[in-house]
């Protein structure tokens, strides 16, 4: 079955006609986040992507200073290239979020307006020394909650 997006679904942006697992479609007629009113909707063409003066082609993103991630650092590696930068987790991410940080010096990841990081709302930080890469992943199982790895 195929079902009409109500919402943007990761990549895929609202009233996209997205054929997935039966799993999936279920799940999403279920949470109100797709139709099966696929009419309305559009096939999903794949975005031709302009490479920003801080992105390589290698789907590896330049982070120079401290700021909030946004949708689409979603399945991005970021390369941070300064000490002492805070990423911010904030509401409003898909549900299948994920990146990928290469930290520099000590970075954090810091949440706001009640997201939660490991399960608690404090800052985490990262250092280079012994994270040479780590990840953040939203949780399956829960809104506004993500993993962070590495120590």
């Amino acid at each position: 079955m195929t079902v009409r997006l109500l919402v943007q679904y990761g990549k895929y942006p609202k009233n996209t006609n997205l054929t997935t697992g039966a799993d999936e479609e279920a799940r999403l007629l279920r949470e109100g986040l797709a139709d099966t009113n696929t009419g309305a909707g559009t096939a999903y063409v794949s975005p031709t992507r302009s490479h920003r003066v801080d992105e390589s082609p290698t789907g590896v993103l330049g982070v120079q200073s401290s700021r909030s991630l946004n949708q689409g650092d979603n399945g991005m590696t970021l390369e941070v290239l300064a000490d002492g930068v805070t990423l911010t987790v904030a509401p409003g991410l898909t549900p299948d979020f994920a990146c990928a940080v290469i930290p520099n010096g000590t970075t954090s990841i810091a949440s706001s307006g009640g997201v939660l990081l490991n399960g608690a709302t404090s800052t985490l930080t990262r250092a280079a020394a012994s994270n040479t890469l780590f990840g953040i992943q939203a949780r399956a199982s829960a809104v506004s909650s993500y993993v962070v790895t590495g120590s």
